[in-house]
């Protein structure tokens, strides 16, 4: 038979070092056929299909020349055997049919381990792998994500949104987090913000519409006291929201400081960015105005040292998704759907003190709120316990 290679290559380690590199080649293939055919991008296609896989290929061409070199090796010590393929006749029943057996089974092989590939990384780019499995420290998060007004996008859109290499960006910085879960040294509660988060002109506006215009706004806010009616009393607020766009509307409003008519960079003297003394505003033009605090005292020093950046989206929606309401709030807005009986005497103040309690475990805070408000009723109004 007629040898494609050289003799040194027909060797069990090469030919392993093949079919390892044959196989990642055939998948990564694969998967791009199926990232081309997808609607939606996945970012775990790109990390298995141009990360994880090409690193398999790799180790097998490895495996592949290692093979080669060894056995060339043995060649010239005198110890090296001739390889031999197998001599398969059709003509034999009991190889017919073992041929046909193996075929089939291998092919059925195939077609199983590309599907389970695929439903596996499937998964792992599903919201309940990122809230329940992978990240089961997030659970506040991933509570608070299930009825936000961002439920219905993908968690991997937000914080990592397409290619591969934000990918491996965000897997790499965050190599610190999988070891601090491991050994129980991840703080508590999640502070904020997040950092090497990616700039929201790559995420957020995949969806929102920074060129568009809003006009004003209307919001009704309900509020309940802490007396024995719980009265109602509700504020009205006109939101200025418009736009940074000229094209669109008014450049004015909140939407102003948006990234299309002004760039804003503001210098943050903490980590939480909360202090900022020093602000500069480039126009489209190119001139520049800056500001800087009166009640701040800093210097250069200071400034070279802050933490200086580009305002966005995330800047002021901090909390476009995770969203924690205080007590009170909380309270106004259940009360307001119906939830909790507001003719039930004292509920708004009983229920906001029931929650404002420190508790160890979400087990002892569910137990303790029903214990607090059920003892209150059953004290002081036995008549509606």
């Amino acid at each position: 038979m007629k040898r494609f290679l050289p003799k040194i290559f027909y060797n069990p380690v090469s030919l392993v070092g093949g079919s390892i590199s044959l196989v990642s080649f055939g998948l990564i293939l694969f998967l791009m056929v199926l990232e081309l055919l997808s609607r939606d991008h996945k970012p775990y296609m790109g990390i298995i299909a141009f990360v994880v896989l090409p690193a398999f290929l790799l180790i097998g061409i490895a495996i592949f020349f290692y093979g080669a070199i060894r056995e060339n090796k043995r060649i010239k010590a005198g110890i090296s055997k001739e390889y031999e393929f197998p001599v398969i006749d059709m003509n034999d029943p009991h190889q017919r049919k073992a041929v046909v057996f193996f075929s089939s089974a291998g092919i059925l092989l195939l077609l199983f381990s590309a599907f389970g590939s695929y439903k596996a990384y499937e998964y792992t780019d599903s919201d309940a792998f990122c809230g329940e499995l992978c990240h089961s420290v997030m659970s506040p998060e991933y509570t608070a994500y299930q009825v936000s007004p961002h439920s219905r996008v993908g968690c991997v859109k937000c914080h990592i949104g397409p290619g591969a290499d934000w990918f491996v960006r965000s897997k790499l910085s965050g190599a610190y987090q999988v070891y601090a879960t491991i050994f129980n040294k991840y703080p508590r509660p999640i502070p904020t913000p997040i950092e090497n988060l990616r700039p929201a002109q790559e995420t957020c506006e995949q969806c929102h519409w920074p060129q568009h215009f809003y006009s004003e706004k209307q919001v009704v806010n309900d509020y309940y006291e802490s007396d024995e009616k719980n009265t109602r009393w509700n504020l009205y607020l006109l939101m200025k929201i418009g736009g940074g766009n000229e094209e669109a509307g008014p450049t004015s409003g909140i939407h102003w400081h948006m990234n299309i008519k002004n760039k804003i960079t503001y210098y943050a003297l903490d980590k939480e960015r909360q202090i900022i003394p020093y602000i500069e505003v480039e126009s489209l033009n190119g001139s520049k105005t800056t500001y800087r605090s009166t009640e701040i005292k800093f210097t250069k020093d200071d400034l070279k040292n802050a933490i200086s950046r580009r305002m966005d989206c995330i800047d002021c929606h901090n909390r476009p998704t995770h969203i924690y309401h205080p007590p009170a709030k909380s309270i106004n807005h259940v009360i307001s759907l119906g939830w909790i009986n507001r003719k039930l005497p004292y509920i708004k103040s009983i229920a906001v003190q029931a929650l404002e309690q420190d508790y160890t475990t979400k087990e002892v805070a569910l137990d303790s709120i029903y214990q607090i408000i059920d003892e209150f009723y059953a004290f002081n109004y036995p008549q509606i316990y």
